[in-house]
């Protein structure tokens, strides 16, 4: 009996859902991942802002962080009220809807269900989306809406899917201020072959930008009306610039030399930070240089933040993560955290090269490799992070799928879909293989 056209079409997101379910389930309930510094600061702002008291501290308006994480959840909190549970529940779907979407991309762009089942896998099960389900950051929130901005304009046959994309580069925008520069990535993606079916890509990608700077006017208006300036997103720029130039700067995160508790004086010290780290560079030039190696390290290959974070099981307090009953779940979980870190940056540099071979691979590594990329260049600008890599895991998936893309592809057994002929198609076996 035939299988039902649902399931047929359906089968690798039923089974990403239903694996990366239970993982997230068993994690949420074998891990109380408690709030700690940024990410308990995330949750009492978007319990404040949900309770109509809008984005401030005790002083007064802020805009130190950027909002976009905390209005997110304080649009859910409107549902079902301030929740340490439903903020994990969010990010968790977050994550997992992630896993769905790059198994999505790997579908449409080379029409392999098998392939985009296991990129789907890959993510869902990846140490740091599973336990940034628990942690209360906003690092799903950006990875997602990149997705989705991502997805709406593969093989873009209409401006309205660019403005889509604009949008949800706002709002991404709004999460973390990098993502205004993901329309020059997304200028990377594959698009119809016949011109009178697809936009023309500067005017795709000026609509795109403009469309993303309009869902951010609003914050942008708010702030000027609050602190008297013109400010992007949040006042922290200063800061981050100063920690990865700093005399004592080693690449990695370090305290600022004053986070501002009033935020009267947010503007002075997003300046004075700036200006020190501006200087810096001046004067060194070359040992600015010299720490972006250490800076892509720290964030590409230096995965501590996960195990760290998730394994803070203390509400009270930051505490050394397994020196209590969780030690060897947390010793388990850091192993495979290193090890599968260590293998997905393998398999995406080979993946990559062999990628280069076949149209299949080559489009999975034109939408992936910019937006690594892009990450990269803003580490090397600021500083480096274990965080900043989870947006990049998805495409590291997608460049290690590429290599086996180009070699299914080359040994005859696959062939990619036709740009002009948009959406998913199912797998094509050449006759007499």
């Amino acid at each position: 009996m035939a299988s039902h056209p649902f399931l047929q079409r359906n089968w690798p997101a039923l089974v990403i859902i239903a694996v990366g379910a239970l993982a997230r389930l068993w994690w949420l309930t074998e891990i109380n991942t408690q709030p700690q510094t940024d990410f308990a600061w995330y949750l009492q702002r978007a319990t404040e802002l949900s309770q109509a008291l809008g984005y401030r501290t005790e002083q007064g308006h802020t805009a130190y962080w950027p909002p976009g994480f905390p209005l997110a959840l304080a649009a859910l909190f409107k549902l079902t009220g301030p929740s340490l549970v439903a903020a994990k529940v969010f990010n968790a779907t977050l994550t997992l809807l992630c896993a769905l979407l790059t198994a999505s991309i790997v579908r449409r762009l080379i029409g392999s269900s098998t392939l985009s089942l296991l990129a789907g896998l890959l993510v869902a099960l990846s140490p740091g989306m599973i336990a940034y389900s628990g942690i209360i950051a906003s690092e799903p929130l950006y990875t997602f809406l990149t997705l989705a901005a991502l997805q709406s304009v593969l093989w873009a046959q209409s401006f309205t899917r660019w403005g889509w994309a604009g949008f949800f580069v706002g709002l991404a925008t709004l999460v973390r201020p990098q993502a205004i520069l993901l329309p020059l990535a997304l200028a990377a993606s594959p698009r119809p072959t016949t011109d009178y079916r697809k936009p023309k890509l500067l005017p795709a990608i000026l609509i795109c930008g403009i469309i993303a700077l309009t869902t951010i006017t609003p914050w942008t208006v708010r702030t000027y009306r609050t602190h008297g300036h013109l400010v992007f997103i949040s006042t922290n720029g200063g800061d981050n610039l100063w920690i990865g130039h700093n005399p004592q700067a080693t690449g990695n995160y370090q305290t600022p030399p004053g986070i501002p508790q009033a935020p009267s004086a947010e503007i002075n010290n997003d300046r004075n930070t700036r200006s020190m780290a501006l200087q810096e560079i001046r004067a060194n030039p070359a040992r600015s240089l010299s720490l972006i190696p250490a800076k892509l390290n720290f964030t590409f290959n230096h995965p501590t933040d996960i195990p760290y974070w998730a394994f803070q099981t203390d509400p009270t307090k930051q505490i050394t993560p397994g020196m209590d009953q969780n030690r060897e779940l947390f010793l388990t979980a850091r192993q495979y955290t290193n090890t599968y870190t260590t293998i997905l940056l393998w398999a995406a540099l080979i993946g990559t090269f062999l990628g280069l071979i076949t149209p299949s691979g080559r489009f999975l590594v034109r939408i992936a490799l910019p937006q690594i990329l892009l990450t990269a260049v803003i580490v090397a600008i600021f500083f480096g992070n274990g965080r900043f890599a989870l947006p990049t895991i998805p495409f590291q998936v997608i460049l290690a799928i590429a290599g086996l893309a180009s070699i299914r592809e080359w040994v005859g057994r696959h062939t990619p879909p036709d740009p002009d002929d948009y959406g998913y198609r199912s797998e094509i076996i050449v006759s007499g293989t």
